[in-house]
């Protein structure tokens, strides 16, 4: 026992004495001179910058305190030092000191305040200096008296500041951001186990939010995990970096939790879910009367789950997952970012199908641009955007839409808002059209084309009508009381900032139901009027040409129109009047008419509408005509029509009313109509039907033709023509009729009764 006790006072002896030698050598070894030396070799040879302190305190059990440290400035950009810190305590391991090296342990930085500058576009955020300089003069300097070992098996950090300034030359301006409350704590240090770390930090803004990140480091395994955590942050401090990247985003809240894995100093993984709370974007811009204005879209509501990986030896961001909501629709999306740290490209696809538009268009700014104030459009679309090109000037972007049957509600439109179906799509320089389909109530029209340099303020479009079908009862057929009808009405347009002009080009087009080919003219929108100029056609074998103006910014549309026929086809011409009306005319027809009015709803267009015209027939068959007893009284039932070699109309149009004047004829027969036709078909028609003597002697025999009136030796019948144009009813005047009662059908009677008695005689 006493042996024992004397090895254990011996080795406490040894254990005090070789204690008391390293004391004593820490005391002669960390002198003040020698630990600044040391510190601002390792700094300058592995940050590449100088580092000063004020003042160094060396405590008897390695513990070292740094006064006033300065990690200064190396690059011209840079405006101020990179860190200042009051206070840095160090704790070195003792007997390392023996070995001339000086083995860090403990870390604890008070109130440090980083200052971050970027000059360039893509240049990484770095706390390395100049380093072809330091490389230089760390070749030249002489060796630092000890050898630093820096590996603490804890490093705090409190109260510390970040400040990231850019003052990238493309910026209008310089652009801060800012962390206050600054705190990290790495506790258990090693390098053969896994340790956790602790990061936190208030981002500063109107409305400061709390940035933690929580997470494990493995050296062997060279892997790091962590959870990042950012509670709802104003998105406004960040407004000048969205707009020097072109995100459009004014405002708003956004929350972030988000998984990292860093493996092998490689790959770098962040999965998470991001959430956007009452975004204010803008999401177009225009130009009014000289002045720019935006269209700001208002109280957007967004998530997005994501799966991002950074390849970092290739410097490519990949997004494997983009999935998520927008305005309460889902939409999904992939791409991927290159050439990082240089010039970096981005290839982005985002896909939203049956997207509800009026979830989009119920938050817009009151204000759109000026022809389009209190426009939007409902029901569900397929949406894809598609940004490619070079960060942040050079990106490409085209905006895909699918309409399915959406509707147009604009104001102007009144009754006749327009549902809409096919394909539009926006990119940086035009906009496109792909068999867009427009229609209203049962008339469609397609269109198909391109508007050029919509940006520029000279919108230069090459618009088509590819097909057409269009019902001309829609316009005319009242559907509506006439107390609600105004409410329905067109107009006015403000479209006085708008400027438009060129050629029309359409080639073959179907309008009203008839086909029309070889489609020229030109047109010019200026001032509010809309006018069209030497638009010619074909329509079948006869040509038209047509020029009209519309006085846009007044209730009802002010229009007037001129138009010239060149044996065009009657069969057409009566199609187009109303699809019923072709059955029963044919022939060529030529003329000119005009016509003006106001008004697009059937009530007040009948009203308004006047108009003149003259045509010319040839060879015109109207078929379907039931001669009554005028058929029997002539020995014609009508039943193979009634064929003219020539004619001419007069017509006028007044309050729904068209006033009819002209005349058809043939060899055998001549009519010439002399009254109205309404809008609703109706028909006051006083007509003098002739008949040619050769003509009435093979109908009549003279007893009876005498008793008619004649003109030139030619009957002349009149005849009153009522009813509707589907269902005439002919029948001859009232004065006739009383001839025909009194005089013509006694005759003919007494004719007969002696054509008996004679037949009657010869059988005896």
């Amino acid at each position: 026992m006493k042996i024992l006790k004397r090895v254990l006072i011996i080795i406490s002896c040894g254990v005090v004495v070789f204690a008391l030698v390293v004391l004593l050598y820490a005391q002669f070894t960390l002198t003040e001179k020698k630990i600044r030396q040391t510190i601002a070799a390792e700094v300058s040879h592995y940050l590449r910058r100088d580092m000063t302190c004020k003042d160094i305190q060396v405590g008897w059990l390695g513990g070292i305190v740094l006064k006033d440290v300065i990690l200064h400035k190396s690059f011209p950009w840079e405006e101020d030092d990179i860190l200042t810190c009051p206070e840095i305590y160090l704790k070195a391991r003792l007997i390392p000191l023996l070995l001339g090296k000086l083995f860090i342990k403990e870390v604890l930085i008070q109130e440090p305040r980083i200052a971050l500058f970027q000059k360039e576009l893509g240049q990484y955020i770095s706390l390395y200096g100049n380093s072809a300089q330091r490389r230089a003069s760390a070749a030249t300097s002489q060796q630092p008296p000890l050898r630093m070992i820096f590996l603490p098996s804890n490093l705090e950090v409190h109260n510390g500041s970040v400040v990231l300034k850019s003052t990238i030359r493309e910026l209008p301006q310089p652009i801060s951001v800012s962390l206050a409350d600054v705190k990290v704590l790495v506790t258990n240090v090693s390098p053969l186990f896994s340790f956790p770390f602790t990061i936190s930090a208030r981002v500063v803004g109107p409305q400061p939010s709390l940035f933690t990140c929580d997470g494990e480091v493995s050296v062997p395994r060279q892997k790091m995990t962590a959870r990042l955590s950012l509670d709802k942050t104003d998105l406004s401090q960040f407004s000048k970096y969205f707009t020097f990247y072109r995100v459009p985003v004014k405002s708003g809240s956004l929350k972030l939790d988000a998984q990292i894995n860093f493996a092998e100093l490689k790959d770098f993984m962040v999965t998470g879910l991001i959430d956007v709370q009452d975004v204010e974007m803008g999401i177009a811009s225009f130009i009014h009367s000289g002045v720019a204005h935006e269209v700001v879209l208002h109280g957007a509501n967004a998530t997005l789950n994501f799966a991002v990986l950074w390849n970092i030896p290739d410097q490519v961001i990949t997004f494997q997952k983009l999935e998520g909501s927008v305005l309460s629709a889902s939409f999904s999306g992939e791409g991927s970012v290159k050439k990082l740290g240089t010039a970096p490209y981005i290839k982005l696809i985002i896909k939203a199908d049956d997207f509800p538009l009026e979830n989009f268009f119920s938050r817009l700014s009151s204000k759109l641009p000026w022809m389009l104030d209190e426009a939007s459009l409902s029901g569900k679309a397929d949406l894809r955007l598609n940004l490619e090109g070079e960060l942040p000037h050079a990106v490409f972007t085209k905006f895909n839409v699918n309409f399915k049957g959406n509707r147009l509600n604009y104001k102007p439109l009144g009754g006749f808002q327009p549902d809409i179906e096919g394909i539009g799509m926006i990119d940086n320089s035009r906009i496109a059209l792909r068999d867009l389909k427009i229609g209203i109530k049962s008339s469609t029209i397609t269109l198909a084309g391109d508007i050029l340099n919509y940006l520029q303020g000279n919108p230069q479009p090459e618009i088509k009508i590819v097909a057409s079908h269009i019902n001309i009862a829609d316009f005319t057929v009242p559907g509506t009381r006439a107390e609600d009808a105004e409410k329905e009405e067109v107009g006015p347009f403000d479209l006085r900032g708008l400027t438009l002009g060129g050629p029309i080009d359409i080639g073959g087009v179907s309008f009203l139901g008839i086909s029309i080919n070889n489609l020229r003219g030109s047109y010019v929108l200026a001032d509010n009027q809309l006018s069209v100029k030497e638009l010619s056609g074909t329509i079948g074998q006869g040509q038209f040409k047509l020029e009209c103006l519309v006085n846009l910014g007044v209730k009802g549309l002010d229009y007037s129109l001129s138009l010239n026929l060149d044996r065009a086809s009657c069969k057409e011409i009566a199609k187009m009047i109303n699809p019923l009306y072709e059955n029963f005319v044919d022939g060529m027809i030529s003329g000119m008419c005009t016509l003006k009015g106001n008004g697009v709803t059937p009530l007040r267009f009948v009203k308004n509408l006047e108009g003149r015209g003259f045509f010319t027939v040839q060879d015109t068959l109207f078929k379907g005509v039931s001669l009554g007893t005028i058929g029997s009284l002539l020995r014609m039932d009508g039943s193979e029509g009634l064929r003219f070699d020539q004619g001419q109309v007069q017509l006028k149009l007044n309050d729904g009313t068209v006033d009819v004047s002209g005349g058809f004829i043939n060899p055998d027969l001549a009519v010439y109509p002399n009254g109205t036709i309404n809008f609703d078909s109706s028909l006051r028609l006083d007509t003098i039907l002739k008949l040619s003597p050769a003509f009435s002697r093979r109908m009549m025999s003279e007893k009876v033709l005498q008793y008619f009136p004649q003109e030139d030796g030619w009957i002349a019948l009149p005849i009153e023509i009522r009813g509707t144009l589907f269902e005439p009813q002919i029948s001859l005047s009232k004065e006739v009729l009383n001839i025909f009662i009194e005089k013509v059908m006694p005759a003919v009677l007494n004719e007969m009764l002696k054509e008996h008695q004679g037949q009657g005689g010869a059988s005896e």
